[in-house]
């Protein structure tokens, strides 16, 4: 992994329903772009190396515990060799 950002969602400004937060991650063969809700525990684990696997759940358990991430989808764009 190269780097990576814990935003807002810009699309949660005008959508309600949608996921508030955006970590984007960073590796040298492609960016991971991963929606949820407190997503800020995810980088921690990340920091901490102490993160095994993410996994996107239906929305209807985003509430389930809301001391734990929650992640909503999960988006892979391979980087084009050039």
């Amino acid at each position: 992994m190269i780097e990576y950002t814990l935003e807002a969602n810009p699309d949660a400004e005008d959508d309600k329903n949608a996921p508030p937060q955006i970590f984007a991650l960073a590796f040298s063969t492609a960016d991971v772009m991963v929606l949820g809700w407190r997503l800020g525990l995810l980088a921690d684990k990340l920091q901490e190396n102490d993160l095994a696997a993410v996994r996107a759940l239906p929305k209807r358990y985003a509430d389930v515990d809301r001391h734990t991430p929650f992640v909503a989808s999960i988006t892979i764009t391979p980087i084009a060799k050039g």
